[in-house]
């Protein structure tokens, strides 16, 4: 993460381009990423060992972002006392507007989220065609070792549990996509034409990235129908969304260090620059929420880390966030429904 953001940001924290160089800020890098990168093994190792028992399995899981995330506000504090004491202060700039052709990179059309359409409709008409022939027990949970400890009995609303998990993922990858497209452009500094190309080529390979990526979940749902029917074992089926959710995410990750947090990396040529134009210190709390009541917008750019994060300052980023909430506590809630 350190080094996908923006040069003009270190660790959360405005400061100006040329301090990326600083000896000083250079091994707070190194030494946050040899750190995460040694937890990121002992948690894998933990992991392993945990074996079939999932508690110990998710716990592991679970430290990695967590001290990570405490590393990155130690790494802050020290970068915030720094820019203190050496007066790195950035001159806030005049906003500019580029004027970019229309085959300029852009994100792809929300109409392109059609594509869930068929694929809920292909795996409903599959549940319908084999519900006869399923058991009169479904397998609703398998531990690692491929023995089912949860069943439930054969009713429409339990096999139905798979086409419930499509349509939360297409409804929450929709709003992500949407939040990209409504999401505010970063300034452009002395080269606001580069930094808009750049951004929109990586919002583009972002749109493009999470249409697959929701995509190919939705399709892997058809795994678990097929366990339903008994054509296939609940831990294959498991084993295999596993699989396409690895390659997701690690289409995610290559496009995050290939383009760096909003382009930044395609920033690096000549053509391009890495001179913030404000600074936001005071309205990104803990370095990862941004509160600006005075901006409008509802999504914005990542300080730390890639993507977009909410304006908690914004009535439109409240309501975002309530919304989401009560979306995903109705899923829980239908999930216990149908498996139960």
């Amino acid at each position: 993460m350190p080094w996908l953001t923006p040069r003009g940001e270190a660790f959360a924290v405005t400061v100006p381009a040329l301090v990326s160089k600083d000896p000083r800020v250079r091994r707070l890098r190194v030494g946050y990423a040899t750190a995460v990168l040694a937890l990121t093994f002992l948690c894998l190792a933990m992991g392993l060992w945990a074996g079939a028992n999932i508690a110990a399995f998710v716990g592991a899981s679970l430290v990695l972002p967590a001290v990570g995330f405490l590393g990155m506000l130690v790494c802050r504090q020290r970068v915030l006392a720094l820019k203190k004491s050496e007066g790195w202060q950035v001159e806030e700039a005049h906003s500019a507007t580029a004027l970019l052709p229309g085959s300029a990179p852009a994100p792809l059309p929300l109409r392109w989220n059609l594509l869930y359409v068929p694929i809920i409709l292909a795996t409903a008409a599959l549940i319908v065609a084999l519900y006869p022939t399923m058991p009169g027990q479904i397998p609703m949970q398998a531990g690692f070792d491929g023995q089912v400890n949860s069943w439930a009995d054969k009713s429409p609303l339990s096999v139905a549990l798979p086409l419930g998990i499509q349509l939360f993922l297409a409804v929450t990858m929709i709003v992500c996509h949407a939040g990209i497209l409504m999401s505010r452009k970063p300034s452009g500094g002395t080269k606001p034409v580069a930094t808009a190309l750049a951004y929109g080529r990586f919002a583009q390979l972002q749109s493009i990235v999470l249409l697959g990526e929701g995509l190919a979940l939705s399709a892997s749902m058809v795994f678990f129908v097929l366990s339903d029917a008994g054509l296939m074992g609940l831990s294959l089926a498991g084993i295999l969304v596993l699989i396409v959710t690895l390659v997701a995410v690690v289409a995610s990750a290559g496009v995050g260090l290939w383009c760096g947090q909003s382009g930044s990396r395609l920033l690096d040529s000549p053509a391009g620059t890495g001179d913030p134009t404000v600074d936001e210190d005071e309205r990104w709390k803990a370095g990862v929420f941004y509160v600006n009541r005075d901006d409008p917008s509802c999504f914005v750019p990542k300080r730390f880390g890639v993507g977009w994060t909410v304006n908690l300052g914004s009535w439109s980023g409240r309501a975002f966030i309530l919304g989401i909430t009560v979306l995903t506590v109705a899923f829980v809630a239908a999930i216990f429904a149908m498996a139960g």
